[in-house]
């Protein structure tokens, strides 16, 4: 075993450490005990400690700070800006009576989309389609498609199921009229 530890720190406090380990009564305390001996440093404050038990009273009495927190991600915002509506009705056919979207047997639509229901639900229970790498509501395609004009905000669902894209179950916000 050599007399020096190693150590990698240069710097003053850790100079201060080296001597401390060198000294006389140090090293005679090493030699008279058989066992090895652990010594944590601390190398924030350059304090020794002969245990693990002394190093966890110190952390107790002197706790780390908990790291800030990681700022949230922005979620994604869904274009504002439409989809072609030849394209669209060229890939998607609407049933506006139970809100049904299903990819067209066109052959711009992947051969194994032809046919089948569009997009997907997400946590929220609305549905999601994606037309060139973008996503659009469901809601919102469904309002394109009824009256060609896409809807600027978020549509309301009359029975507050975002699940159903009914035309029928679809209005602006606002536009209900008062009931007398």
């Amino acid at each position: 075993m050599p007399d020096e530890p190693f150590i990698l720190d240069t710097s003053p406090r850790a100079q201060r450490v080296r001597e401390q380990m060198a000294s006389p009564e140090v090293k005679q305390g090493m030699r008279r005990q058989q066992s090895r001996i652990t010594v944590t440093i601390d190398i924030t404050t350059g304090e020794m400690f002969g245990s693990s038990d002394a190093m966890a009273a110190y952390r107790r009495r002197n706790p780390v700070p908990p790291p800030p927190p990681r700022p949230k991600p922005e979620p994604k915002r869904l274009p504002r800006i439409p989809p072609d509506l030849d394209l669209l009705r060229a890939l998607l056919d609407y049933d506006p009576e139970t809100g049904a979207f299903v990819w067209n047997n066109d052959p711009s639509v992947y051969s194994n989309c032809r046919g089948k229901p569009a997009g997907t639900v997400d946590q929220n229970r609305a549905l999601k389609i994606c037309i060139k790498r973008k996503l659009y509501r469901g809601a919102h395609l469904a309002w394109f498609l009824m009256t060609g004009e896409y809807p600027s905000g978020n549509l309301k669902y009359k029975d507050g199921d975002p699940h159903n894209l009914a035309f029928s179950n679809l209005e602006l916000p606002g536009s209900r009229k008062p009931r007398p």
